[in-house]
């Protein structure tokens, strides 16, 4: 019996997840092209404005050479991440650790319904 009440209240791991996918529909090897998923769990941070945004910051590491960079993202003022992304922008751009001084920002269109993302997200549980 004490081991059933371990197996009922042991807690699932959540996992979360931030992509990186060229619109394009391109995932070729060259560093203009190439999809990029950061990928953490609730051990290691959650859900706040800030835990994103050190995603981001694994993505302009990746993209560290580039001197401009354009994001098609979603809007997420209800999570307050936006103020969040554009003060980490502006500390980004006036860092040596990226030689990136433009980062261009567009957000899509309410009732888009096609992603790209969607497509790698696919591919990566078929991998699982």
């Amino acid at each position: 019996m004490d081991t059933l009440k371990t197996v009922m209240f042991t807690q699932c791991i959540i996992a979360f997840n931030e992509s990186f996918v060229p619109l394009d529909g391109t995932n070729n090897d060259d560093d203009n092209g190439k999809s990029i998923a950061v990928i953490w769990h609730e051990a290691i941070a959650g859900r706040k404005q800030e835990d994103p945004i050190s995603a981001f910051f694994t993505f302009f590491l990746k993209k560290r050479n580039k001197k401009k960079i354009v994001l098609w993202l979603y809007k997420c003022v209800a999570q307050n991440k936006n103020w969040t992304l554009l003060s980490f922008i502006t500390y980004l751009v006036n860092s040596d650790e990226v030689a990136t001084e433009e980062i261009q920002l567009n957000y899509f269109e309410k009732g888009h319904n096609f992603m790209l993302a969607d497509s790698f997200h696919h591919q990566a549980e078929l991998s699982l």
